[in-house]
């Protein structure tokens, strides 16, 4: 069983907690000049979810709720309302307005022509 809690601090090294979750487990994270993304994922049972958590400095935080696990994330960079997410072997590219997914994953030169029919 995993679980995660966030907790912020402040200028007197008191923390306060801002969110926690039984069942969700840290994948990745991201840091910005104004801004922390926290990416939280579950696969246990049949409804698996995720959370994306975007903290700004003064401490204000929008919870993001996916209906799927990302089990093999390693990475995260979050600009112009998209989240990239760097996976085993693939890119996943998330738009966190429509919540749309587009994955990516780069193929070999003998595959390519494999899939496309091109035959030497």
């Amino acid at each position: 069983m995993v679980s995660t809690t966030v907790y912020s601090f402040d200028r007197g090294c008191k923390y306060h907690k801002i969110f926690s979750d039984e069942n969700l487990g840290f994948k990745a994270r991201y840091v910005t000049d104004e801004r922390a993304y926290i990416l939280l994922s579950d696969c246990v049972g049949e409804n698996s979810k995720s959370v994306l958590l975007e903290i700004s400095e003064n401490g204000d935080m929008l919870k993001t709720e996916f209906d799927c696990d990302f089990p093999l994330v390693f990475n995260m960079l979050v600009s112009d309302g998209k989240m990239f997410l760097g996976a085993d072997k693939a890119v996943v590219v998330f738009d966190l307005q429509t919540k749309e997914i587009n994955a990516y994953t780069p193929l070999s030169v003998e595959a390519e022509k494999h899939i496309i029919g091109i035959s030497r």
